[in-house]
């Protein structure tokens, strides 16, 4: 149980409830459900507060630049998160589980448009924009390949993703994701990692945030696309590890497509090197 005492909002109780119950040893089941409230922010509620974005970060459909303006009169965002799952693990070291995950949200804060065509640019307010629902599938595999080398993979699929307004997808989550590596203990001490991340395809918005219809050739999705990285940590002593990698080793590279908060760029390959001390 959450307790929430908020000078505007007054007294709000957030519960939650968890159970699990083991079939065999290796085997368990769980479910939970949980209640959560998000309070707006201060600079949310300050009328006299503007955000303002040259173009990046403006939604969907609405050229730059974009100030967003406070709002007294914001209600808080509410939601209601259910989840079941399945979960398998034994003693030589594989694992399993598969949980299914849903979420309503209701008052969802977000930037609304105001039309105001004497503003110089795009004009948008805080504001509850209603309801939406997101659910799926989450799953997990550890494989023991060898007693040093391991193989794990975890993957989302999204069965739905939609704001309830307008039927809309909500921006920038993909159909699914799938993360999976490979580690090899080389050394006692020295350990490689290959690692692939594969992005499902992003839906676009056909309508913007006054349900007019955008434009196909503005409607900004994103098409599958993976990629691929290696990392090695060494642990010089008892105080002192080293790392370093490679993201995204094959360059795979994605461009923007526009100037919206819902377009990005994939950067293409970079190098890390890192040292860590503790004492």
């Amino acid at each position: 149980m959450r307790l929430d005492v908020h000078d505007s909002f007054g007294t709000n109780y957030s519960p939650s409830l968890n159970v699990s119950y083991a079939m065999t040893d290796e085997i368990t089941v769980k479910a939970g459900i949980a209640r959560a409230f998000k309070a707006p922010t201060v600079y949310q509620l300050n009328p006299l507060y503007a955000w303002s974005t040259r173009g990046r970060g403006c939604p969907t459909g609405f050229p730059g630049p974009c100030d967003v303006f406070g709002n007294p009169d914001l209600e808080p965002e509410h939601s209601l998160n259910m989840e079941v799952g399945v979960a398998y693990a034994n003693d030589d070291g594989w694992q399993a589980s598969l949980t299914y995950f849903h979420n309503e949200f209701d008052n969802r804060i977000e930037a609304v448009y105001v039309d105001d065509p004497s503003y110089p640019g795009s004009l948008f307010r805080w504001g509850n924009s209603g309801s939406a629902t997101v659910r799926g599938l989450e799953g997990n595999l550890v494989v023991p390949l060898h007693e040093t080398v391991s193989w794990s993979t975890n993957f989302t699929a999204m069965l739905e993703s939609r704001e309830h307004e307008y039927d809309q997808p909500l921006s920038l989550i993909p159909d699914y994701t799938i993360n999976s590596s490979l580690r090899w203990e080389a050394m006692e001490n020295l350990g490689l990692t290959l690692s692939g991340t594969y992005y499902g395809e992003i839906q676009p918005r056909t309508v913007d945030h006054n349900n007019d219809p955008i434009p196909e050739e503005e409607q900004i999705g994103r098409d599958p696309y993976g990629v691929v990285s290696f990392a090695l940590d060494y642990q010089i002593n008892d105080n002192a590890r080293l790392t370093a990698g490679v993201n995204n080793l094959f360059h795979t590279q994605l461009y923007r497509t526009g100037e919206g908060a819902n377009t990005f760029n994939e950067p293409g390959r970079s190098f890390y090197v890192g040292l860590t001390g503790s004492f």
